[in-house]
């Protein structure tokens, strides 16, 4: 039997899917963000409370502790100790996300707000009341709001909540408005205005001026991740006045309008990993597009000739690409005429190199080293110290040799000799470094298969960090108190590695990706940060106590009570 559709059931198909198209290009957690934004955080809270695990952590002692610390601490928001104690009857719904975000304002501040769910808007009001019982319910139709101490406003429909706040009054860039004119200075009460009218605002904006119909950003919240970052640069620096000098001759605006960076960050057992993705507009898209990709040279990196590695940054790139970088910054000519003088230019650049670097720390220790406290005399004792002494070496790959030299002839003419760096080359690399038995072993080649290798072949950028390896050589030393070691004892159980991947043109943005470690694989990530974080945080104020102690103990406060007054003089008699 054959299936026969009709012209108008095409359309009519036709036409839904390009509405179930056009739906999956939004989101709803940015319909109450102006596209303006400057950045925006999102916070899964669903899934951070399934991983923190709250009623399993108010079981420990640590936890038991930080709520102590919290409520001893004078300087602790009011607000935070309430809410901890109230978080069931707040009415807020710790499932929902909620969303951070700042956005400039016409006087160089900045708006910031917090957005969430409500389960209960009564009870919220009441939580609210409770806290601030001084403040003032004022009502707008199904908005309302509360002024809460003269430095944010919260406004709240019977589904969500919005907290804005004023960054401190001055601009991004150090200037107070008190610089240039008087009138420009914002009152409290003016400012709490501005704040809470834009934050009812937020109720009812337009989907086309929200992120809620921005297909990056929704490529972000479809990202599965425990967090989500967003920053604009083109919205941070627009209206921005900064005193340029030179710069002014490059085409900022090229490298700055469409220019988004996104984040993702997700908590898994035993690591915690960051996806990162910038976008950029057209005519710099088109460039990264185009020159982007391949892989790091394993080459270089087998040619490595120590065992103990601690840190190494590979980075593969198309030498072409950074001259139409030059050419689109509009400051090829700059360029060329400051390196003219060298007999160099921007396309011997290009000439001289692969297109592969290579940064390697390897070989770390701790030697004691000294110096002389006071003047130098019989009882002078020297202070013994440890300090960390590394080998350190940067490697390139050459295209063409004649071209390579005359640029390393510009960079000794520039830098001048230094006898503690060590440089050699062959037909395929240059090296340098602060070892010269390191860059002749490297140089001279060799098979040294580093176990850190597969983590980050495969990519234009590589990186991998043995974190592990740095604490252990950074022991605790016989010396040093027990806090130290003990500070020291709980990084080396928690810190592992991290790991550096990515450099492609995907997505219709440049990706790459973070990778952190951690010793335990059985636990949440999220949760041994949190509890790590607790545990250091207690260990500092433990630290900063004794110091203040051993401070008191060699330079004990004068005490004016306890200083005697010499009596006066005997008077003397006058002979009769």
């Amino acid at each position: 039997m054959k299936l026969r559709f009709s012209t108008p059931v095409i359309a009519a198909i036709a036409i839904l899917l390009l509405f179930a198209s056009c739906k999956s290009r939004k989101n709803e957690q940015g319909k109450m963000v102006p596209k303006e934004a400057g950045f925006v955080l999102h916070i899964n809270s669903k899934s951070i409370f399934e991983k923190l695990n709250i009623a399993e952590l108010k079981q420990t002692d640590w936890y038991r502790q930080m709520m102590e610390e919290l409520h001893k601490d004078s300087s602790a928001p009011e607000f935070m100790k309430r809410l901890h104690e109230n978080l069931g009857a707040s009415g807020v719904d710790s499932a929902a996300d909620m969303i951070f975000f700042g956005q400039n304002d016409s006087h160089d501040q900045m708006k910031l707000v917090l957005e969430g769910g409500l389960r209960d808007a009564k009870a919220f009001e009441g939580f609210l009341k409770t806290m601030y019982p001084e403040g003032t319910v004022l009502k707008d139709g199904e908005i309302q709001s509360m002024n809460m101490m003269d430095h944010a406003v919260v406004t709240w429909n019977k589904d969500k909540f919005v907290m804005g706040m004023m960054s401190p009054i001055g601009n991004r860039y150090g200037r107070s408005h008190f610089d240039d004119d008087t009138s420009m200075v914002t009152t409290e009460s003016s400012r709490l205005g501005d704040i809470g009218a834009f934050s009812k605002s937020l109720f009812s904006l337009k989907e086309d001026n929200s992120l809620g119909s921005d297909e990056n950003f929704t490529d972000l919240m479809n990202t599965e991740g425990d967090l989500h970052g967003w920053v604009s640069t083109e919205n941070l620096v627009a209206g921005a006045s900064m005193p340029m000098g030179m710069m002014s001759m490059i085409k900022l605006d090229a490298f700055t309008k469409g220019n988004v960076s996104t984040y993702t960050a997700i908590f898994d057992k035993g690591k915690i990993t960051m996806k990162t993705k910038v976008y950029m507009g057209e005519e710099l898209s088109a460039i990264v597009k185009k020159y982007s990709g391949g892989e790091v040279n394993t080459e270089m990196i087998k040619n490595i000739p120590s065992a103990n590695v601690m840190g190494v940054f590979a980075f593969h790139f198309k030498p072409k690409g950074i001259k139409e970088l030059v050419k689109l910054s509009g400051a090829e000519g700059l360029i060329d005429l400051m390196l003219i003088r060298q007999g160099f230019n921007v396309d011997d650049f290009v000439k001289a190199n692969k297109g592969d670097l290579l940064l390697v720390i390897s070989d770390l220790q701790m030697k004691k080293d000294s110096f002389n406290m006071g003047a130098p005399g019989k009882n002078s004792k020297p202070y013994v110290y440890s300090k960390p002494d590394m080998k350190v070496l940067f490697s390139a790959a050459i295209d063409d040799k004649d071209a390579f030299n005359k640029l390393m002839g510009v960079g000794k003419d520039i830098a001048g000799e230094d006898k503690n760096l060590h440089y050699k080359s062959n037909a395929k690399y240059f090296a340098i470094g602060n070892d010269a038995n390191m860059v002749d072993q490297y140089i001279a080649g060799g098979k040294h298969e580093q176990p850190f290798l597969d983590k980050i072949s495969g990519s234009a950028i590589g990186g991998f960090a043995d974190i592990q390896r740095i604490l252990k050589v950074m022991a605790s030393e016989p010396g040093k108190d027990s806090i130290d070691t003990k500070m020291w004892n709980e990084s080396v159980k928690m810190w592992e590695n991290a790991v550096i991947t990515g450099g492609d043109y995907s997505g219709g943005g440049y990706n790459q990706q973070f990778e952190l470690n951690l010793m335990d694989k059985n636990t949440n990530s999220l949760k041994q940060l949190f509890q790590y974080a607790i545990t250091m945080s207690t260990l500092e104020q433990k630290k900063a106590k004794q110091i203040e102690k051993d401070y008191d103990l060699h330079f004990p406060p004068m005490d004016s009570t306890k200083i005697k007054t010499p009596p006066p003089p005997p008077s003397k008699k006058k002979k009769k």
